[in-house]
């Protein structure tokens, strides 16, 4: 049995010292007991290699020791110090796909409840669940088209009558000053409200895609003009989808918080920017009209035969017009496809703990879930609810409330004690796993099962419209004498340049270099004053850059502006 080299990052002279220490740790337990059998027997004892062996390995031992003494604990040390300042530990990321409802005979609300299963190519299981709630209805689109001056482009997710209009460009003189993006919807009773619309826009997170969300949606009037109460701007929501909001309306935008977002921020994703959720369309802004003038003379020639008398009838248009100038948009955009969300790969697993078996500190992981990561916990549950011993402070120190906590990988859970003494024998755990890199890459059609249990859609089907990407494992944490360096000069507040550097180097050790200039952004209040964090990271270092650097910096974002001033803005973007 031998020990181990020491780690080749340690320097030369610790490594030295570790070596000298174990030859003398078993010289002198050599020495001692020479000494001892010469005391007991009057004579020095035979040598023995066997002897001589355990001795080496107990020196290795000791060694060992030694060694985590010197690098280990200090380690430890500054990761609960570190952990102390409340810094909250880097999760996984779940891996977002499109989906895409159909067979629907009745409208509904889908929910972040609704369970999705897709399948592997080597046939694992992976669960999905939708970002946003939304409704299903029996509303289709008869018209998408982007017009541009000289050209019009028909676009994919067009049904008429259940069949299924291809893509088609046209030369044709529109009439439109902009280029602009209609659609025609056959609506049910009650209109758009509360429906969900997928943009499909290559790529995804071009210039294209910036445009529509920053764009004026517009609700047509029944003679198909700009109508003073169909205008709409998006902000965004859940999972990164976009809420379309009237502009008049000044309420909350907000979904009812679900549960999962008390413990996760589900964050911009790879595809909610693309996903557009109208608002609840009161009675006096339900439009049903003709189209826009100027369409309807080129249906004969941008619609499959048949096509025309279908949008003879009355339909909810929708016009988004974007800035002028720009050429070749509809290019970049591929379809629009109603009944469509974004879904990431989010699943609640619960298990009973039972205290007598486990003790105190219970593995977070259940049986046969090695590979998964935990993204929260949601719930622990004995005989009353238990707390997070993170929200506890010094008045709450000797209470018998049962509490746990996430760390290390692990759930700590500590009994409560009731009035007559007796500890909780078990609790109840509810924790939230995603699967990580595990779930990318499922093809189109791979997510195609939905639980219908609660629905009275019972014969609702589902399929991904696109490839599910963004899944990561945690992402590498800086060594932990520099979290804890960053920690000390920031002091948890983000003010010179030196400090972004330090908090953005600390955040994702594959940041390589940062730099801060002042500039202006777009914010809710109006035009701000902004600092523009740019970051270099090592790309070759991240399996799936497209998505990853995206969401990067999306997350680097949010934890700068938690940690900048009141009313400062904070913008980060990747180098490319």
């Amino acid at each position: 049995m031998t020990r181990a080299e020491p780690p080749p990052e340690l320097d030369a002279g610790l490594r030295r010292s570790l070596a000298r220490a174990q030859t003398d740790v078993a010289h002198a337990l050599d020495r001692e007991f020479e000494r001892q059998f010469h005391k007991v027997y009057g004579t020095s004892p035979d040598r023995d290699p066997a002897l001589q062996t355990l001795f080496y390995t107990l020196a290795s031992e000791i060694s060992r020791i030694h060694e985590d003494a010197q690098r280990v604990f200090p380690e430890a040390v500054l990761d609960d110090l570190v952990a102390g300042l409340g810094t909250a530990p880097r999760l996984a990321e779940a891996a977002q796909t499109i989906v895409q409802f159909d067979n629907i005979t009745s409208r509904e609300w889908i929910t972040p409840q609704t369970a999705l299963i897709g399948q592997s190519a080597q046939g694992d299981r992976i669960p999905f669940a939708p970002d946003a709630a939304f409704q299903v209805s029996t509303a289709r689109v008869r018209f998408a088209a982007m017009a541009e001056r000289d050209s019009i482009q028909t676009l994919s997710g067009v049904e008429y009558d259940g069949r299924v209009a291809p893509p088609a460009r046209f030369e044709a003189t529109t009439g439109v000053r902009h280029p602009t993006l209609y659609l025609g919807v056959a609506c049910d009773h009650a209109h758009l409200s509360h429906q969900s619309l997928f943009v499909d826009v290559v790529p995804s997170d071009g210039p294209l895609a910036a445009l529509l969300r920053h764009s004026v949606w517009r609700v047509l009037g029944p003679d198909g003009t700009v109508h003073r109460d169909g205008a709409m701007r998006s902000v965004r929501s859940r999972g990164g989808t976009r809420a379309l909001l009237w502009f008049d309306d000044d309420g909350p935008h907000e979904d009812a918080p679900h549960e999962v977002d008390q413990v996760l921020n589900l964050g911009r994703g790879v595809y909610g920017h693309l996903v557009y959720r109208f608002p609840f369309v009161p009675a006096e802004r339900r439009f049903v009209g003709k189209a826009p003038p100027g369409l309807g003379r080129l249906f004969s020639q941008v619609v499959p035969a048949g096509g025309e008398s279908v949008l003879e009838q009355p339909l909810t248009w929708i016009e988004v017009m974007l800035p002028p100038g720009a050429r070749g948009w509809s290019n970049q955009l591929r379809g629009v496809h109603l009944h469509s969300m974004s879904a990431s790969n989010a699943e609640v697993l619960s298990e009973i703990v039972s205290f007598s078996r486990e003790g105190q500190a219970v593995a977070h992981s259940p049986e046969g879930l090695d590979r998964r990561h935990v993204l929260g916990v949601l719930s622990v549950q004995g005989s009353s609810p238990y707390v997070n011993a993170a929200s506890l402070g010094p008045a709450d120190a000797g209470e018998d409330r049962g509490s746990w906590s996430y760390r290390n990988k692990r759930i700590e859970i500590t009994p409560a004690r009731a009035a007559s003494g007796r500890l909780d024998t078990h609790a109840h755990v509810r924790i939230l796993f995603c699967d990580g890199e595990e779930a990318n890459n499922l093809d189109v059609g791979s997510v195609n099962r939905v639980d219908t249990t609660h629905l009275d859609n019972v014969g609702l089907r589902v399929s991904n419209l696109m490839l599910s990407k963004g899944g990561m494992p945690p992402p590498p944490y800086s060594e932990a004498k520099v979290r804890f360096a960053a920690a000390l000069r920031t002091r948890e507040r983000v003010v010179t340049v030196a400090d972004f550097q330090a908090v953005a180097k600390a955040f994702d050790a594959r940041i390589k270099d940062v730099s801060v200039e002042v500039t202006s952004a777009v914010t809710r209040a109006g035009l701000q004053v902004a600092e523009r964090v740019t970051v270099t990271a090592e790309r070759d270092l991240f399996a799936d850059p497209e998505s990853e650097l995206g969401i990067l910096a999306d997350r680097l974002e949010e934890y700068l502006q938690e940690r900048v001033g009141m009313g400062r803005v904070v913008r980060v973007e990747v180098a490319k």
